[in-house]
């Protein structure tokens, strides 16, 4: 007799599965649970930090740096950018009216003057 395939086997497998099955909903939602208390600990907690870690990823040694990104950050990052793209924009342009819009002559003459 053929033992069917449980819906988690499938997925390990890479098979086709069934997403709402109740052991994946369960193992989901526990997950969801570990994963909200890691996030809701203080940054100097890192000893608790890296036994969920370990729960949740298996055996090993688990070697992590925390990196707080503020939102001051994101708005130097994007100062950043932004003045960098406006620097070339300029050079870009000046470089490009510069030979291609002025005339530099000795002497201006008269239709260069009035227009004639």
């Amino acid at each position: 007799m053929i033992k069917r395939m449980t819906e988690k086997e499938k997925m390990l497998a890479g098979e086709v599965y069934s997403a709402i099955d109740p052991e994946l909903i369960e193992e989901l939602m526990a997950t969801r649970e570990v994963l909200y208390e890691y996030n809701s600990l203080h940054p100097s907690e890192t000893l608790r930090m890296k036994e969920i870690l370990k729960g949740l990823l298996g055996h090993g040694e688990i070697s992590f740096e925390i990196h707080i990104f503020r939102f001051y950050q994101l708005l130097i990052l994007f100062y950043n950018y932004f003045l960098t793209l406006y620097y070339l924009i300029m050079y870009v342009l000046f470089y490009f009216f510069q030979f291609t819009c002025f005339r530099v002559d000795d002497k201006p003459t008269n239709h260069d003057v009035f227009g004639d």
